[in-house]
């Protein structure tokens, strides 16, 4: 407690030591932990603020490693548009999504930014058109690539009968 009888969150380590075989001493460290717990609400709020936006997306998100196509992210919208639970699609990479896996591979190796059209294929075996936009960017020392999926299948059906 501080003088003023505010509250304050600290560490403390209480050491006994012995002086010269004399008598022993007590020594008290306390570290004050309110701008660490300040930061650690902080922490949590932005956490909680991206965790809202990735949700809220209707898109399908995925965080997917530009190396090995491993999908290390993806959002509820990705598991009702593909059908696939979101452990299963941790489980999977990009291309096992993909109904065009040698497009996607070199799309990934070219760091690809915008594809118009790509035909990926859902669990049950569907194959539907997506666009695709990509931001690439480092994560944890890996390059990886923030891709938002959308089914464009309805478009392309007014498209179709357009032409």
């Amino acid at each position: 407690m501080r003088k003023d009888g505010s509250r304050v969150s600290v560490y403390s380590n209480h050491t006994v030591i012995e002086t010269n075989g004399v008598g022993k001493e007590l020594y008290c460290i306390d570290i004050d932990l309110s701008e660490r717990k300040l930061f650690e609400e902080a922490l949590r709020d932005s956490e909680e603020k991206y965790r809202q936006l990735f949700e809220a997306e209707s898109d399908a998100i995925f965080l997917i490693d530009n190396e090995t196509g491993h999908i290390y992210e993806a959002n509820s919208a990705a598991s009702r548009i593909y059908g696939y639970s979101r452990e299963e699609l941790l489980r999977m990479r990009n291309v096992d999504l993909s109904a065009e896996p040698d497009n996607t591979r070199k799309a990934m190796q070219q760091q690809v930014v915008n594809i118009p059209t790509r035909w990926h294929r859902r669990k049950d075996g569907t194959v539907f058109p997506v666009e695709i936009s990509a931001s690439h960017l480092t994560w944890k020392g890996r390059p990886i690539h923030i891709a938002a999926i959308r089914d464009i299948t309805e478009r392309k059906k007014i498209e179709d009968a357009l032409q």
